[in-house]
């Protein structure tokens, strides 16, 4: 990651939107691998001109207060914070120089991700995949929008790591790279002060499955009509598109057989959970969140039993 990050930001303008947090740890992470690079930190909050660890780092420059977006267009890359809502920017603004933690971190480990996101539902989907994952013996950890900001675990991924990401809307809308297993569990009209319209919200979501690449997985409900709609005739680059859906159905992707749940891809029909006795988490919407993430659990190498054991013993 040290090379990945020095190479992509050495001899560049770079700033810090946003002192929250995750923008104290896109900082720390910075000035570890690059002790004398310039940073600065805009932040429209004044009193972080007060903050110990900035007023002792003189490589730093602060802009902030009603001026910290005066000189948005001086700087060569922008690392935003998911509080910092897209619309501070210009309309004519190149976004080209917008990244965001959550960005680096899919563009350096996104092979090792699986990447939850919907306007319903992700931290319970996100939280039982990490569930199954951990008690079936994988090194995984869980980060993003519920857990660690990613920068905060980087110590602590090997090669064989399962990182499970909840992506919030914000997150995604200035990605470049998508996460190996990405679900996209639904949208719904919620969380638009951010954004300029209802539409751009839902590009936002969308990301989670816009950059993928070859052999990559692009789960996605079904049962979800905007989610049919925004999908219907979409065109992998390599990746695969697996609908699932509460409904009996033979196509590729998910689906529910009575209290059974299978897999259905090129290669065949799976049975990935037996939910017979029931599951600890009650509702429709908790089997189909169910469902999704005992898929996302097989497609990153767990087996029928772990995936029963873990689901059985999962709390909510």
């Amino acid at each position: 990651m040290k090379k990945f990050i020095t190479g992509l930001l050495a001899g560049k303008k770079v700033a810090i939107m946003g002192f929250g947090r995750e923008g104290r740890s896109s900082y720390r992470l910075l000035r570890n691998y690059m002790p004398e690079q310039k940073l600065y930190i805009l932040d429209s909050n004044p009193t972080i001109s007060e903050d110990a660890e900035l007023t002792s780092d003189s490589h730093v420059e602060l802009q902030v207060g009603p001026s910290m977006t005066d000189q948005l267009g001086t700087f060569d890359i922008i690392l935003k914070a998911p509080g910092v809502p897209a619309r501070l920017f210009p309309e004519n603004f190149d976004t080209g120089r917008i990244t965001s933690q959550t960005d680096l971190f899919l563009r350096h480990y996104g092979n090792q991700v699986i990447g939850v996101t919907g306007t319903k539902g992700k931290s319970t989907t996100s939280s039982l995949i990490h569930h199954i994952l951990a008690s079936s013996g994988f090194h995984t950890m869980l980060v993003g929008n519920i857990g660690l900001p990613p920068f905060e675990a980087i110590g602590d991924i090997t090669p064989g790591s399962r990182i499970v990401m909840e992506l919030s809307s914000h997150q995604l809308q200035f990605i470049s790279r998508s996460p190996h297993i990405a679900i996209l569990l639904n949208i719904f009209q919620e969380h638009l002060d951010h954004y300029g319209s209802y539409e751009e919200y839902q590009q936002a979501k969308l990301n989670i499955g816009r950059y993928q690449q070859k052999n990559d997985y692009f789960l996605y409900s079904e049962d979800n009509s905007l989610l049919q709609s925004l999908l219907a005739g979409e065109k992998s680059g390599g990746h695969r598109l697996l609908p699932y859906s509460l409904t009996d159905k033979p196509e590729n992707g998910v689906f529910r057989r009575e209290r059974k749940v299978f897999l259905h891809t090129d290669s065949g029909i799976r049975e990935i959970m037996d939910a017979t006795a029931g599951i600890p988490i009650p509702g429709e919407h908790n089997f189909s969140n169910a469902m999704v993430a005992a898929a996302a659990c097989y497609l990153a190498g767990a087996s029928e039993e772990q995936i029963n054991r873990g689901v059985q013993s999962f709390k909510g």
